[in-house]
């Protein structure tokens, strides 16, 4: 894989992983609601949704530029393959 191939790739894998991380703050938030509706004087802790939140970003972050890293190293083995 080229690359550039590699870059679109890991643009794609960041950005599945963003909907999937904020699919798991959405999900937070709502035991959050819940918790707050069945049990009488709860609120719903913000720090504990900022924390998911940053969680989600922090994991896309990591997904693109392990990709990123994964491809230059399939390059660069597949360079020293043709040179032999």
């Amino acid at each position: 894989m080229s690359t550039i191939g590699a870059r679109e790739d890991a643009g794609r894998r960041c950005l599945r992983t963003v909907f999937q991380g904020a699919a798991a703050a959405a999900l937070v938030a709502a035991a959050g609601t819940v918790t707050a509706t069945v049990v009488p004087g709860e609120t719903i802790d913000t720090a504990v949704l900022a924390a998911a939140a940053a969680t989600a970003a922090l994991t896309a972050g990591a997904a693109y530029v392990q990709r990123r890293v994964e491809a230059a190293v399939e390059y660069r083995r597949t360079r020293q393959e043709e040179e032999l």
